[in-house]
């Protein structure tokens, strides 16, 4: 079995932040705008279920489905600053 946590801390001690998050928009490809208020939240929302829906579910590393992986955590990101529970 893999020690795949032990080699995430190892890669992530020897790699800076900044190189981090550019592998991670190069993984991503494009990258979604931060949502900042309602309307945009509505539309991503809406946008995200129309994707979502239309991408196979074994398609895990097509740009397409890479966006909507993005698109889903500007998402989470907006409702855990800005719903209250």
């Amino acid at each position: 079995m893999d020690n795949y946590e032990g080699q995430l801390k190892a890669v992530t001690a020897a790699v800076s932040k900044k190189q981090l998050e550019v592998a991670f928009r190069h993984f991503f490809g494009l990258v979604p705008p931060e949502i900042t208020s309602e309307a945009e939240y509505a539309d991503a929302t809406a946008l995200y279920a129309a994707m979502d829906s239309s991408v196979p579910p074994q398609d895990l590393h097509s740009p397409v489905a890479r966006y909507v992986v993005a698109l889903g955590m500007q998402i989470t990101k907006w409702e855990i600053k800005n719903i209250k529970c």
